[in-house]
């Protein structure tokens, strides 16, 4: 389980302040407010897509604002709050399935937690990016004012 406050944290050319590739990844009882991952204007790869190559390198991976979580079979965050972050691609979460999983079966579920006031800046979900999930369900989690920029 990863627990914590993670708060105005500004990277470049980096990952989100919390990077995971695991098989399960468990999120609960943390805050993430004000993180900035800024993208480089000659990463073009940024500029056309949110890639997805979390493991591999850093100039063309994923631009979470809080997390990147990638998973072969399940993501949970609980008890969590997302607020005020920004990135290329999914504002607060870049939710995906690890690219060596054989199926596209991972579950995703948040559950009483905030997402709120978050920016993608480039394309993707300005609260949560999510790809290659079997399902992603948010019970008793509220998602406000995020936006997302489409070009």
């Amino acid at each position: 389980d990863i627990e914590g406050l993670y708060v105005s944290n500004t990277l470049a050319q980096a990952f989100a302040p919390v990077v995971i590739a695991a098989n399960t990844i468990a999120l609960r009882q943390s805050s993430f407010h004000f993180n900035r991952v800024l993208h480089s204007m000659a990463n073009t790869e940024a500029l056309s897509d949110c890639p997805r190559q979390l493991a591999l390198s850093p100039v063309t991976g994923p631009r979470a604002g809080a997390a990147s979580l990638e998973a072969s079979t399940s993501i949970t965050i609980t008890d969590s709050i997302f607020w005020n972050n920004t990135a290329d691609c999914g504002g607060a979460l870049y939710l995906t399935q690890l690219a060596t999983a054989a199926d596209t079966n991972t579950r995703a579920s948040i559950t009483d937690s905030s997402i709120a006031y978050n920016a993608a800046l480039v394309r993707g979900g300005g609260g949560i990016y999510a790809e290659r999930l079997g399902t992603l369900a948010l019970t008793r989690t509220g998602v406000l004012a995020n936006e997302a920029v489409t070009i």
